[in-house]
């Protein structure tokens, strides 16, 4: 994906989350917001693991929480501030109560929750830019090497 594409794509994406929060619709936001952080921590996770393996993870690996990546992230060289493993450890808990209690409380995500996640996905992006800058770039070539070693596992 080239550069302008995804700047157009997270513009877009933002502008989606500014235009719910305006209209107080922060179940719409938030479940754009943990998407995004999902994103970026699977980003981190499978660039900084090809890093150290070199190979990607595996497709069970990728299912891991994204608390355990973080743990995992920090594990192979990219160090994580241990007050993103307690934001992630508490975004997950509220996370799984919203959605295991939704059916009797549809309007219990609130401002709160969506700047927390705005917050944390905006450092998870700077740790991601971040790390694309400290990283070989890995050539095309390489890339279907991977993609070719991790299909055949």
């Amino acid at each position: 994906m080239n550069t302008k594409r995804t700047y157009d794509t997270y513009k877009k994406f933002f502008e989606e989350v500014s235009h719910h929060n305006k209209q107080k619709n922060y179940h719409h936001s938030y479940i754009l917001l943990y998407s995004f952080i999902e994103d970026r921590v699977d980003r981190i996770y499978r660039d900084q693991y090809r890093h150290k393996n070199n190979h990607l993870p595996s497709e069970s690996e990728m299912l891991d929480s994204l608390y355990r990546k973080l743990v995992d992230i920090d594990r192979h060289g990219l160090i994580i501030n241990r007050s993103y493993l307690t934001v992630m450890k508490e975004i997950s808990e509220r996370r799984n109560e919203l959605v295991h209690h939704a059916l009797f409380n549809i309007h219990t995500v609130t401002k709160k929750d969506v700047d927390i996640l705005n917050k944390f996905g905006r450092k998870l992006n700077e740790m991601r830019e971040k790390q694309k800058k400290r990283l070989p770039k890995v050539s095309s070539r390489k890339k279907l090497q991977l993609l070719l070693q991790n299909y055949l596992r």
